[in-house]
């Protein structure tokens, strides 16, 4: 059986790490095979390893200098003295791994940076996006950016559409994936300059089976997989 690595910074979450903790030990139930790596600062290694030995005998645990806080700024991040932290060294370490993967609930901005100067983005994709699945009546929604990014062009946006569609037929591989773009309406006249060029790139764009505009109020009642 295939073992799955899995980075974990046990200092990512409003409830960490408790919730962290619990949340891997409901993970090995119900797959044994996965593996972790747990990534801390020593104190809190010698305060929870009491609580949950079980994790920490079995798993590889890798010590942190310090970890990173909500309210660290992404610059902050990626300073020499939080070069060492829980969540830098979870993501670092897939830079030479990659059948690893890292999670963490901490800072975004934070994640974001380091994952961005340590792993580097695709080839030819300028920036890199959050996704998430929603739900929805037909079938989970891919969106995307979910914060990530403050401002974007219409090649920004390109891009995304194109690694949402790419993500989603990954996971529903049967899916012939339809791509959408968010709009205040769905004539072709609506939206502004940056949704009309985003149209355009995205109606001449091969690689994606676009539909055109969505609005809000269809999300949840929708043929489409990815609204970007």
């Amino acid at each position: 059986m295939s073992k799955y690595i899995i980075n974990l910074d046990l200092h990512g979450g409003d409830f960490a790490p408790r919730s962290v903790l619990e949340g891997a030990s409901l993970a090995l139930k119900k797959n044994p095979s996965i593996h972790f790596k747990l990534h801390s600062t020593k104190e809190l290694y010698q305060q929870y390893s009491i609580l949950f030995p079980k994790i920490f005998e079995i798993f590889d645990w890798i010590e942190s200098d310090n970890s990173i806080s909500p309210d660290t700024k992404p610059s902050e991040a990626l300073k020499k003295d939080n070069r060492k932290s829980s969540m830098s060294n979870a993501i670092a370490d897939l830079k030479n791994n990659d059948n690893e993967i890292t999670i963490s609930a901490g800072n975004t901005g934070a994640m974001m940076a380091y994952s961005t100067v340590y792993l580097r983005t695709i080839e030819n994709i300028s920036r890199p996006a959050i996704a998430s699945l929603f739900p929805s009546k037909n079938h989970p929604v891919c969106f995307l950016d979910l914060g990530a990014n403050s401002e974007c062009t219409a090649e920004n946006l390109l891009d995304f559409a194109i690694m949402g569609s790419t993500y989603y037929q990954v996971l529903y591989p049967e899916v012939e994936c339809k791509v959408a773009l968010l709009n205040i309406g769905s004539e072709e006249m609506k939206g502004n300059n940056l949704i009309q060029q985003t149209h355009d790139l995205l109606k001449s764009e091969k690689r994606i089976n676009y539909q055109g505009f969505i609005e809000a109020n269809e999300i949840t009642d929708t043929s489409n997989h990815v609204i970007v």
